[in-house]
């Protein structure tokens, strides 16, 4: 299927960063679901054909609420629900620490009612060695849900600086179809972020990894900024003029 065809819906969109990505690689994007009122008017801002649902994730609770946000069925999920600190409301002994008791759940309620061919769920690395209050690994929790729902799980953890960003930012990405695949296989990297990879004088190109020599070095944040105007310490400006030429794309 042309990756233009497939359907997106974004979930916790913040100011649509996760979901530009997506339509960067040539996905729809269907519709963003967020409750923060900057934030949406960021999305409305960025892309002012884009569906913005202003709504608290929390309430759409049956199946018809759900669906009635968009007519047409996505065919992938996005989004990255806090899976910590946001409690639902019941009673005050609940774990907070316990993926059940937070907006995950939420997430995977969307997952379960409108049955997408797959969907992404992106947190912080941290969430694999989490426990809640029985001891039982968060993240266990939460691939046993989607498990539960019909869903082959597997766990990518990508650093950001490995695909051309000029910054070294680890995430986990849960990612599930229900296609049957049991291994999907994460993303081929194609920046090095391993200064030390490269051959030192007089040292054989074979004892390196084939295919090292295919990545381009990482960006680094000199990289990214050297280009714009100079501040001196403490001093501010709003607006200033760009004299130079970009030193990258």
């Amino acid at each position: 299927m042309d990756v233009k065809q497939l359907k997106v819906i974004d979930l916790f969109a913040g100011a649509g960063g996760f979901g530009l990505g997506f339509k960067l690689a040539g996905y729809d994007l269907l519709c963003s679901l967020e409750f923060d009122q900057w934030a949406c008017d960021t999305l409305r801002e960025n892309d002012k054909q884009q569906v913005v649902v202003e709504k608290d994730i929390r309430d759409f609770q049956a199946p018809d609420e759900i669906k009635s946000v968009c007519s047409i069925t996505p065919d992938l999920i996005i989004g990255g629900p806090p899976c910590q600190g946001f409690s639902i409301a019941g009673p005050a002994q609940k774990d907070p620490k316990d993926p059940r008791n937070s907006l995950f759940v939420d997430f995977a309620r969307w997952v379960e009612y409108l049955q997408p061919t797959a969907f992404v769920m992106e947190n912080v690395k941290g969430l694999l060695s989490r426990k809640n209050a029985a001891h039982e690994r968060v993240i266990d929790i939460i691939q046993n849900t989607f498990e539960n729902i019909g869903y082959s799980v597997e766990l990518w953890v990508l650093n950001a600086a490995n695909f051309g960003v000029p910054q070294t930012r680890e995430r986990i990405f849960i990612v599930g179809n229900n296609l049957g695949i049991d291994k999907i296989g994460e993303p081929q990297i194609n920046h090095n972020l391993d200064i030390t990879g490269y051959p030192e004088q007089n040292e054989q190109l074979s004892s390196f990894p084939k295919g090292e020599f295919s990545l381009v070095p990482a960006i680094t944040l000199w990289d990214a900024i050297s280009d714009l105007p100079n501040l001196q310490a403490s001093e501010g400006c709003e607006v200033q003029a760009y004299l130079h030429r970009p030193t990258n794309s």
